[in-house]
C-alpha cells in the first residue's frame, strides 16, 4: 500500500503516527514524501504542536521511495532506514532530521539505528542528537552529513550498531563524515574532558577547508574510559581536506626515552638530579628518562584523506583523567630551584609518530632539533606541560599518530649532562678505539684517558683537548694500540677544567679476541710528524720485511726484523723522511700487505 503525503506552504499539517506504526515510503508512480516548511524550522522540543516541526514520527521508517525534505524540520523516535535493494530510492533533505527520545514504547528504544547508504546525494543535511543522558544514535553503515552535526540536550553518537568495550576506536565498523569544511559546522558537543554524552563514540571523519580550530569530540564507550577523549586541530594554512580520528591503544613508542634540555644550574661538581637545581638555565644540557610506565595506555589517529603531509597546524590533546590516570600527582614536576622559565612545570610531553615533538625534530643535515651523538641519539625538547589535562604541540606540518609520555621520578633527571657516551670497542681484533661524547661544555679544558687490567688501578694513556665553553655536540676519541688478546681492558675518563677542577667518568670495558691468523694493524699515530707504529700478529716465529716507498714509486728503504710468536710492535722512524705520502709494504711468509704513512 503506498502512503503519500504533501504539506503546501500555506497550510502545514503534522503528522503523528501511532506508538505502533512505522511510516513507508514506497516506490512507485506516488512514493515520494515531500516535507515544506516556509520558515525553514528550527529545533523544536518533543511534542506534536510545535509550529516549527513539519514532521513527527514516532516510531520507524523506511525509505523505498523518495525522501524529500525542502528546509523543514522532521522528528524521529525510531530507526531510519534507506532500503538500497529497491530501484529508485532517494534520500534528499535540505532540513533538520532530529533524533531524539520519546515515550513508551519507543522510550526503551535507547539506540535508535541509521541504516543504509546515506552518502553521497543521499546525505543528511543537518544531522541533529535530541537525546536523553546515556542515550544514542548507532549506525550500521557509514553515514555523511553535508551541512552540520549539532548535539541538542544529550545523548551521542556511535558509529558501529554494536557496542564495544574494548577501549579500541578502530574496531568500530563505521564513521560518520561531516563534509562541511568550516569548523561551526559541528556544534552543541561536549567540550570537558572526558566527557560521556554529547560527542561521537568511534569515528569521526570531518573536513576542514578554512584556517582556525577543528574540534574532534571522539572516544570509546563510557563504560571503557572515560568516553570522550577529544582532540582539537588548529590549522594556520588551509588544509582544504578531510581527516579521520580515533583512538586505540597505545602501540607507539619513543624512538629515544633520552631528552636533552637546559632546565637550570647544578649547584656543584658532579652530576645533580632536578631536585638540586639553584638557579636558571646556565648553557648546559639536562637530561630527562622518558619512563615507559608512564607511556599513556592509548594514542590519537589522525589520517588524512590526501597527502599526509604539507600542513601547518597546532593539535590540542583533551585526555580525560581515566586515560590520563597519572596527570593529578604522578608527573615529576621542575622544582621551584630551577628557576624560570621551567620551574613548576610537568615532565609530560607529546610525541607525533614516536618522535618528541614530531615535526620540530627535522634530521640534523635541515639544521634539526636533535642531536645523534656516536653512543645516544637523544632530542632536545624542553615544551613542558603546566595544565591539568589539556596538551599541546604547535608548529606540525605532517600527520598519523600522537601519544603523551612522560617521568615520574627525580631520579630520571640529572643536571648537567655534559658527557652523554663513552664506549670502548676493538677495531678489527687488533686495536682499541676509546669514544665518548658531550651534548655541551662549559670551561672544559681537556680530557684525560686512563686504562686499567683489573678494574681498580689505572694509568694514563693519552690526553685529549677539550671545546672550552660550548653548547653544541662535540665527538673525540683516541686509539688503544697497546694491548694484547684476551686480556680485559678498563677505561676512564678525567675532565679537567680551566680552574684545574676535575672529575672522573663511569667504567667501560672490553677485550681482544685470541688470533690465530697473521694480522697487521693500520699505522699509528698518522699523519705524524715523528715516530709511528705498527701492530703485528704472527701465531709462529718468523721474520718481516718491510720497506717505504714515494708517491712516484720510488723505493726509499728496506728493512727486516724478526718476530716474535704473538703480537709485536713495529716502530716506523720517519724523521728524516721528506713531507709527504708514503707506502709501506710488509712481507712476511708470501703474504704481502700495504699501508699508507703520511709525514708532516
Amino acid at each position: 500500500m503506498k502512503r503519500f503525503y504533501t504539506l503546501s506552504l500555506s497550510a502545514l499539517f503534522l503528522f503523528r503516527f501511532s506508538a505502533h506504526a512505522q511510516l513507508f515510503i514506497d516506490n512507485g508512480t506516488n512514493g515520494t514524501l515531500y516535507i515544506r516548511n516556509a520558515s525553514g524550522g528550527t529545533v523544536g522540543n518533543y511534542n506534536n504542536t510545535n509550529s516549527s516541526v513539519a514532521l513527527f514520527v514516532d516510531g520507524d521508517v523506511t525509505i523505498k521511495g523518495t525522501y524529500d525534505n525542502q528546509a523543514a524540520e522532521t522528528q524521529f523516535t525510531g530507526n531510519i532506514k534507506l532500503d538500497s535493494t529497491i530501484a529508485g530510492h532517494l534520500f534528499v533533505t535540505t532540513g533538520d532530521e532530529v533524533f531524539l527520545s520519546s515515550s513508551a514504547p519507543y522510550a526503551s528504544n535507547a539506540a535508535q539505528r541509521i541504516n543504509g547508504d546515506f552518502r553521497g546525494n543521499n546525505d543528511f543535511y543537518n544531522l541533529i542528537i535530541q537525546k536523553s543522558a546515556t542515550q544514542l544514535v548507532e549506525l550500521a553503515s557509514n553515514v555523511e552529513v553535508s551541512s552540520k552535526i549539532l548535539f541538542n540536550n544529550s545523548g551521542h553518537i556511535r558509529t558501529d550498531d554494536a557496542g564495544f568495550t574494548n577501549n579500541d576506536g578502530s574496531t568500530y565498523s563505521y564513521e560518520i563524515y561531516l563534509k562541511n569544511g568550516i569548523s561551526s559546522s559541528l556544534s552543541g558537543n561536549s567540550t570537558g574532558n572526558g566527557a560521556t554524552e554529547k560527542y561521537i563514540e568511534g569515528k569521526l571523519r570531518r573536513k576542514a577547508t578554512t584556517t582556525g580550530a577543528f574540534y574532534f569530540p571522539i572516544g570509546v564507550a563510557p563504560s571503557a574510559l572515560d568516553g570522550m577523549e577529544a582532540f582539537e586541530l588548529n590549522f594556520t594554512s588551509n588544509p582544504d581536506m578531510d581527516f579521520v580520528a580515533y583512538i586505540r591503544p597505545g602501540s607507539i613508542t619513543p624512538f629515544t626515552r633520552n631528552i636533552l634540555c637546559d632546565v637550570g644550574k647544578d649547584p656543584g661538581p658532579g652530576q645533580q638530579n632536578y631536585s638540586g637545581c639553584v638557579g636558571m638555565p646556565d648553557g648546559i644540557f639536562d637530561w630527562y628518562n622518558l619512563e615507559s610506565s608512564m607511556d599513556l595506555s592509548h594514542e590519537w589517529i589522525v589520517r588524512p584523506s590526501g597527502d599526509t603531509s604539507g600542513y601547518a597546524y597546532g593539535i590540542t590533546l583533551h585526555p580525560g583523567s581515566v586515560l590520563d590516570v597519572n596527570n593529578a600527582s604522578n608527573y615529576y614536576t621542575i622544582p621551584a630551584g630551577c628557576g624560570t622559565p621551567y620551574q613548576g612545570k610537568r615532565v609530560r610531553v607529546i610525541a607525533k609518530d614516536g618522535v618528541i615533538g614530531g615535526n620540530l625534530q627535522p634530521a640534523p643535515s635541515a639544521g634539526g632539533n636533535w642531536v645523534p651523538f656516536m653512543h645516544l641519539t637523544s632530542y632536545i625538547w624542553c615544551q613542558f606541560d603546566d595544565t591539568d589535562l589539556d596538551l599541546i604541540l604547535n608548529s606540525q606540518t605532517s600527520f598519523s599518530t600522537f601519544r603523551i609520555h612522560g617521568t615520574q621520578f627525580n631520579t630520571q633527571t640529572a643536571l648537567p649532562v655534559e658527557l652523554v657516551g663513552l664506549k670502548a670497542e676493538p677495531i678489527n681484533n687488533t686495536f682499541i678505539k676509546v669514544s665518548w661524547s658531550t651534548a655541551s661544555e662549559l670551561n672544559n679544558k681537556e680530557f684525560e684517558v686512563y686504562r686499567s687490567t683489573d678494574g681498580i688501578n689505572f694509568i694514563q694513556i693519552g690526553k685529549v683537548n677539550g671545546s672550552g665553553t660550548s653548547s653544541t655536540p662535540h665527538n673525540y676519541l683516541l686509539n688503544d694500540y697497546n694491548v694484547q688478546p684476551d686480556i680485559e681492558y678498563y677505561y676512564k675518563l678525567k675532565q679537567i677544567d680551566f680552574d684545574n677542577m676535575y672529575k672522573y667518568t663511569y667504567i667501560v670495558n672490553t677485550h681482544l679476541q685470541s688470533n690465530t691468523t697473521f694480522s697487521i694493524s693500520d699505522i699509528y699515530p698518522n699523519p705524524s710528524d715523528g715516530e709511528s707504529f705498527v701492530n703485528i700478529y704472527t701465531p709462529a716465529s718468523t721474520a718481516l720485511n718491510y720497506s717505504s716507498y714515494n708517491v712516484i714509486g720510488q723505493q726509499m728503504f728496506i728493512y727486516q726484523t724478526n718476530l716474535q710468536k704473538g703480537y709485536n710492535q713495529i716502530s716506523l722512524t720517519n724523521t728524516s723522511m721528506a713531507k709527504g705520502t708514503y707506502v709501506i709494504q710488509f712481507e712476511c711468509n708470501g703474504i704481502i700487505e700495504s699501508k699508507k704513512l703520511v709525514k708532516k
